[in-house]
């Protein structure tokens, strides 16, 4: 059994490098989906993301509806996932 993190952002680049550092020793991959930020987070969690093999990050760009976001950030979620695996969001 293995334990997936999904985190949404966008614009929160501080929380999201606080979250993932303290989330990364604990669980098997952290999947982080941005809707689109205009800080750097994009270009920060690309990178972290290349060197990092837990880490998964991805874009799905906001359009004003949470629903929408968190089913595909589970959907990214689940391409990690085996039966029997924790899905935390």
């Amino acid at each position: 059994m293995k334990i997936h993190v999904c985190l949404m952002t966008q614009n929160e680049l501080n929380d999201v490098i606080a979250n993932v550092t303290v989330m990364l020793p604990w669980v098997d991959t952290v999947t982080v989906v941005d809707g689109g930020s205009s800080d750097q987070t994009i270009l920060y969690m690309r990178n972290w993301a290349r060197a990092e093999p837990k880490l998964h990050f991805c874009l799905h760009q906001w359009v004003d509806n949470y629903k929408l976001q968190r089913n595909f950030t589970v959907k990214e979620g689940l391409k990690l996932a085996t039966p029997g695996d924790w899905l935390l969001i």
